[in-house]
């Protein structure tokens, strides 16, 4: 439950107000909304390309986890 209101809290309820700020800051109209929208995406896209990067360690890491808990319970 705790991540969900993380995510909300940190993307859903502050986003809007990020993106009119950024609209305001850049000139405002469409075209500062325009600016700030694609600014947006491209976090989304870079937030996208760190998920993958991290995966890709993931079983390995995973593995590490598993041996540590059998060594813990010995």
């Amino acid at each position: 439950m705790t991540p969900f209101f993380a995510q909300y809290f940190f993307g859903g309820a502050w986003g809007p107000y990020v993106i009119g700020f950024l609209s305001d800051t850049l000139g405002g109209g469409a075209e500062g909304l325009s600016i700030a929208v694609m600014t947006s995406a491209v976090g989304g896209i870079a937030g996208g390309v760190f998920f993958l990067l991290a995966g890709r360690t993931y079983p390995a890491d995973a593995e590490k986890i598993k041996q540590e808990i059998v060594l813990a319970e010995s």
